[in-house]
């Protein structure tokens, strides 16, 4: 078990969600690699102009990799757990509030 960490914060100058993991993936659209029983946490960039992570969930129709859906945390951090026996790659959304207005990215999880 370990835990694998993505970072959010804004491209300059704009509300472009940009994703930074421990595994040296960034960009708007990455993949993190997990493995059963890892823990994923999902923190804001301090500084950063996003005031919140509303929602982190299973985009419709893909492989459901964690044991539960994913949590809001004290602080605004969220976490999630790979499920045990988990296989695949999932595809889930993001949702983050920057300015009162609500944005979504969706980036992937694959289980290793």
């Amino acid at each position: 078990m370990a835990i694998q960490t993505i970072t959010l914060s804004l491209e300059s100058g704009t509300t472009n969600l940009i994703l930074t993991d421990n595994q040296g993936h960034s960009g708007t659209d990455i993949t993190t690699d997990v493995s059963p029983l890892d823990i994923v946490l999902w923190k804001i960039e301090s500084g950063s102009a996003i005031q919140e992570i509303t929602s982190i969930y299973r985009k419709s129709g893909s492989v459901n990799v964690f044991s539960s859906i994913p949590v809001s945390l004290p602080g605004g951090d969220w976490k999630g757990i790979v499920a045990g026996l988990a296989s695949g790659t999932e595809q889930y959304g993001v949702k983050y509030k920057v300015d009162g207005t609500e944005y979504d990215v969706d980036p992937y999880i694959r289980v290793q």
